[in-house]
């Protein structure tokens, strides 16, 4: 298998040598395709591929945005706070305190585990992310939402988002907003997963028939800005628009090879997803040592030492 082991060696040569940017990608998509595609035709199995596979799980992405982990005022968050316990009504302003609060918490506990967040695809950690995110919202009476996205758009692979909806002042007006929360969606945008050769490929954990990952399909500009803004912040707002941007992603990443070109029906992506909440895969009681009440403490705000 020469051929094998000479694509095998080049994509082993990139990670090695290369820097994260859209080049390592672009040289990497074009390895990972031949890769795949090979192992079809010739219809063998690569334990070599596979170690490099999980290789390439933090090292190459098809987008340069990377998690960040927002650094709160503690004052300005009490502020928010109070106003919250007197039943004032925030601004978006101070309901985005609340949500980068959320985040920062969250992102902090994953990466209490030895990982590196930022460089991370956070792969895997899409059900805590969730209720880490969400949970501490629902504990203060907000609306949510905990979503997956094979019951909200018939994804096939496992993957939890939730929403948190508010009613926000602007100026002398009230107005209702919804938040799309996905801490962990970088994970969707790994070169080894985000390339024309997974059409020929079979899921590693499952061996079924398989896709390139949602980013794949998010290619204009409009949709790249979307995909910053949720990677970078953790959150975006629920606009028909991006729910859209989002469910699509989703809704292509599931049609297989002899589908591909299949037209999505139209569907209300915004209303799917506040629609099909469902219950958390983990409880308050095993979330007990993230402290998940202390998400939004209103007294005494100290920096909390993650173990």
């Amino acid at each position: 298998m020469e051929e094998l082991e000479e694509v095998l060696n080049e994509i082993e040569k990139a990670y090695y040598t290369m820097e994260i940017s859209n080049k390592k990608h672009q040289k990497l998509e074009r390895l990972w395709t031949s890769y795949y595609q090979i192992l079809k035709k010739e219809n063998v199995e690569s334990s070599r591929g596979y170690q490099l596979y999980l290789l390439g799980e933090n090292e190459s992405f098809m987008t340069e945005a990377r998690y960040k982990i927002p650094v709160i005022e503690k004052e300005k968050l009490q502020e928010v706070l109070g106003k919250l316990e007197r039943n004032i009504t925030l601004t978006e302003e101070e309901m985005k305190v609340l949500l980068n609060q959320a985040v920062s918490y969250a992102r902090k506990m994953i990466g209490s585990f030895g990982i590196s967040v930022e460089e991370n695809s956070l792969n895997g950690f899409c059900e805590i992310g969730q209720a880490l995110t969400i949970m501490p919202f629902e504990e203060r009476n907000f609306k949510v939402t905990k979503n997956t996205a094979n019951k909200s758009f018939g994804y096939p692979w496992n993957h939890a988002f939730g929403t948190v909806t508010c009613t926000v002042q602007e100026e002398d007006t009230y107005v209702e907003k919804t938040y799309l929360v996905d801490i962990t969606y970088r994970q969707f945008f790994s070169t080894n997963r985000c390339n024309e050769g997974r059409y020929d490929a079979l899921e590693e954990n499952t061996s079924l028939p398989t896709a390139p990952d949602p980013g794949y399909f998010l290619t204009t500009e409009r949709e790249k800005l979307f995909a910053q803004e949720l990677i970078e912040n953790g959150y975006i707002e629920l606009t028909e628009e991006n729910a859209k941007i989002y469910a699509d992603g989703f809704r292509k990443a599931s049609l297989l090879k002899d589908q591909r070109d299949s037209i999505l029906p139209e569907i209300d992506a915004k209303k799917q997803i506040l629609e099909t909440s469902m219950d958390y895969v983990f409880d308050s009681k095993e979330l007990e040592d993230f402290d998940v009440s202390g998400v939004f403490p209103t007294q005494n705000i100290t920096d909390k030492k993650i173990k």
